[in-house]
């Protein structure tokens, strides 16, 4: 049998990996909020005045890009103005989409310090479904502007004399459906209201309106040709299309599946539908291509991803175990992400605490790390790298009867100045695999350090009792000889490898990745007998 080769090679004009592809979204849904995030400056669990202390520490170690707030749904019945001010004269609402009461104590000024508190950029999602144009154009105001205005006074009389200059602002949320039941055409005319009177508040100078970017909605698994026919319509009026900056897609994955107690082979079906998401990343890059132009090139965003469960709804709090099957499933997800990197710029997994596929779960006064918290904070170092083309030779295959010829690894490589880091996962559930890792012949190697997050089981997950139970540790990765090493790859594991080194070229130097990458190219001929070490 041969042993499975792993080859990186640079790539002509390679896109970097965009940070935000490691955002996160917060919604009043469930626990996410209250309880997962705020808990309130009277709380006997330890606090920020009223944010949870163990939670800002947690979440500060990964840096997420963004967090999106207030919603999703919520996002369609909130009107900011119940969310400021003395929290004692905050009007008591109910949550009449995931049927929870509301106190509006986590309201602007809240989320905002919680961005602050871990290093976040904010990301607002303006109500257009029960709404108004002024409404957001108020809310825009007092967010991002410094003139003398009665909304920037208020904000000001609240406590906050600067701007925060929010560059992030979704006209809607999933407003083919729950979000107005906008037909596109109707959507059109609703999202050139409110981007002609929103843009120029950017920064308080009509000069500088290009500080605010604008998320229009667009398409889900249900709702495919919505973002065509938005782009569409748009166009008719081709000087609007400037206002569309990025289009976000919402995709949910395994909700066919039970978050726990599943057969293995439930395993890899939720990798395969991972090709849903590739197909649908791959329609919506290439709609955004099409209607990008020099001028004003439009991106494109996941506004929402993530797994969601049968069975994970109101009665359960949306709760949904979050395991090592999780984690294989986000790892293997960000590798696909990362292929879309000269397109996708923001990814905004669901939820960050306690609700859906989250990052913590709270119990009382513990916060814990989930399987899926792991892999964003081991995956930190793609950030802002340069994607290498990353070749799978002799790969095994899964012995998945859905998809049987499905590799069983997925691996990523980017590059960055003083050095090249490698994920591979292997999704095997029963099966290891020993394979040869080949760097770059530009590339010249100092020092390795890796690490491997893996269980006994693939429905083990992090609770009070045991909240290690799936946790990083080290992995044995020997330094290269001729720029070649092996890789132990256990059953169901990832596995970060990181090298320190020097490459032969300046990696921003575009004309230098070209002629590397054909050099690299030429390497690929080589005999196999070559590639050994």
């Amino acid at each position: 049998m041969k042993t499975p080769l792993i080859r990186l090679t640079p790539r002509a004009a390679a896109p970097s990996v965009s940070p935000f592809l490691y955002s996160s979204f917060a919604e009043h849904f469930g626990r996410c909020i209250y309880d997962g995030i705020w808990v309130g400056p009277d709380s006997d669990i330890p606090n920020e005045d009223g944010l949870r202390r163990d939670t800002l520490e947690a979440l500060a170690e990964l840096s997420l890009p963004a967090v999106r707030w207030p919603g999703g749904n919520w996002a369609e019945y909130y009107h900011w103005r119940d969310g400021i001010g003395p929290p004692q004269e905050r009007p008591l609402r109910y949550n009449i989409e995931w049927g929870i009461p509301e106190s509006n104590a986590f309201g602007t000024h809240e989320y905002m310090r919680f961005c602050q508190a871990i290093g976040s950029e904010p990301y607002l999602v303006l109500n257009v479904a029960s709404g108004t144009v002024q409404e957001a154009r108020d809310w825009v105001e007092y967010c991002n502007s410094d003139h003398d205005s009665e909304t920037v006074r208020l904000r000001r009389a609240n406590g906050q004399e600067r701007p925060w200059r929010v560059r992030f602002w979704d006209v809607g949320n999933e407003s083919w459906h729950s979000g107005g039941q906008f037909r596109a055409q109707d959507y059109v005319a609703a999202y050139r209201r409110y981007s002609n009177k929103l843009r120029m508040l950017g920064t308080g100078d009509r000069d500088k309106a290009s500080a605010i970017r604008l998320i229009a909605c667009g398409s889900c698994l249900l709702y495919r040709d919505w973002d065509a026919e938005f782009l569409a319509g748009m166009k008719q009026t081709p000087e609007m299309l400037h206002t569309v900056d990025y289009i976000s897609d919402h995709i949910y994955q395994g909700r066919d599946l039970t978050d726990r107690e599943f057969p293995d082979d439930d395993h890899y079906r939720l990798l395969s539908e991972l090709d849903i998401l590739e197909a649908e990343l791959r329609r919506a890059s290439a709609l955004v291509d099409a209607y990008s132009t020099a001028r004003h090139p439009i991106g494109l965003a996941l506004g929402e991803w993530g797994t969601w469960y049968k069975g994970v709804w109101i009665t359960n709090r949306f709760h949904q175990a979050n395991t090592l099957r999780d984690a294989l499933f986000t790892a293997c997800g960000f590798h696909l992400l990362h292929t879309f990197a000269g397109t996708l710029h923001m990814a905004n997994m669901s939820m960050t605490v306690n609700a859906l596929q989250c990052l913590l779960q709270t119990c009382g006064p513990a916060a814990i790390k989930t399987p899926t918290y792991h892999i964003f904070r081991m995956y930190m170092p793609h950030r802002n790298g340069i994607l290498l083309e990353s070749d799978l030779v002799d790969a095994p295959t899964l012995p998945d009867p859905e998809a049987p010829a499905r590799p069983a690894l997925s691996v990523s490589a980017t590059a960055s100045d003083d050095g090249l880091f490698v994920t591979v996962v292997n999704a095997d559930l029963s099966a290891g695999v020993e394979t040869v890792l080949l760097l770059p012949d530009a590339f010249t190697p100092s020092s390795v350090t890796s690490e491997r997050l893996t269980a006994h089981d693939i429905r083990a997950e992090n609770t009070p009792a045991d909240p290690d139970a799936v946790s990083p540790g080290p992995a044995d990765v020997e330094m290269p000889v001729r720029r070649r090493c092996r890789l132990h790859l256990p059953a169901s594991s990832v596995t970060a490898v990181h090298f320190k080194g020097q490459w032969a070229y300046p990696l921003a130097d575009i004309a230098a990745q070209q002629a590397q990458a054909e050099l690299d190219r030429r390497a690929r001929e080589r005999s196999e007998t070559e590639v050994k070490i």
